[in-house]
């Protein structure tokens, strides 16, 4: 009976014991295990935002290289158009209104009567070998002008190619920077020749960019390009009379 007695406390104990042992593991991890969880957000708060700062600074070189380049090219052109306008024959004009629109190929500019420009005053743009024909002004303002490239739509234009400009022939626009015209098949003309405009030969307009032949005629189609995206033409000079 005693046996039994001291039995029963020595297993009332142990289990009091027991219940001890592990309420004071649980009080010791919990803030542990709540300063992991705490430490392990802060460092991935921190790993987040450095991955992000990477991907922006990535993104802001190449967009820098970009602009520098875009920078570069407008002070190219910017210096053909004022070398070219040293002697005052010419004024520099911004375009306000691009080309490309509908096929639409008119530019409105920010220069006008004001400057000295009139109906009928050359417009050219600045090329890589220097500046070359686009078009007229077509109507003027005090401070504006509408500027109306030979390539637009029905516009018809004299032009000259081939040997010693010995080639003669009117080209009608159809938008988008381009003018076509049809030609003999034995005349000599090839993709890649340089077309001048022909009321001043000495002003280069575009090259031919393409051919077509047709079954069973004996003309073929050339088409003229203008070497220029008219929808990014920002800036362009005016002759004076």
């Amino acid at each position: 009976m005693i046996f039994h007695q001291i039995k029963k406390n020595n297993t009332f104990a142990f289990f009091w014991i027991l219940l001890a042992v592990i309420s004071g593991v649980l009080v010791f991890f919990t803030p542990v295990r709540r300063a992991f969880e705490g430490g392990a957000v802060r460092v991935s708060d921190s790993i987040l935002p450095e991955r992000t700062q990477k991907a922006d600074s990535e993104n802001s070189l190449l967009l820098m290289a970009r602009i520098s380049d875009l920078t570069e090219e407008n002070e190219r052109l910017r210096g053909s158009l004022r070398m070219k306008n040293a002697d005052g024959s010419t004024v520099p004009a911004k375009v306000v209104v691009g080309g490309g629109f509908m096929y639409s190929d008119v530019l409105m500019l920010d220069e006008g009567s004001d400057s000295g420009i009139e109906e009928g005053s050359l417009v050219f743009f600045g090329a890589a070998q220097g500046p070359e024909i686009l078009g007229k002004i077509s109507e003027t303002g005090n401070n504006w002008s509408k500027a109306v490239p030979f390539s637009v739509v029905g516009q018809k234009t004299v032009l000259r190619s081939g040997k010693d400009k010995s080639i003669v022939f009117e080209a009608v626009g159809v938008g988008g920077g381009e003018m076509r015209t049809e030609l003999p098949s034995e005349v000599e003309l090839k993709v890649g020749d340089i077309v001048w405009w022909g009321e001043g030969s000495s002003y280069v307009l575009g090259m031919i960019g393409r051919a077509e032949s047709h079954s069973g005629s004996q003309l073929r189609e050339f088409y003229i390009k203008i070497p220029v995206s008219l929808g990014n033409l920002r800036e362009v000079m005016i002759s004076r009379p």
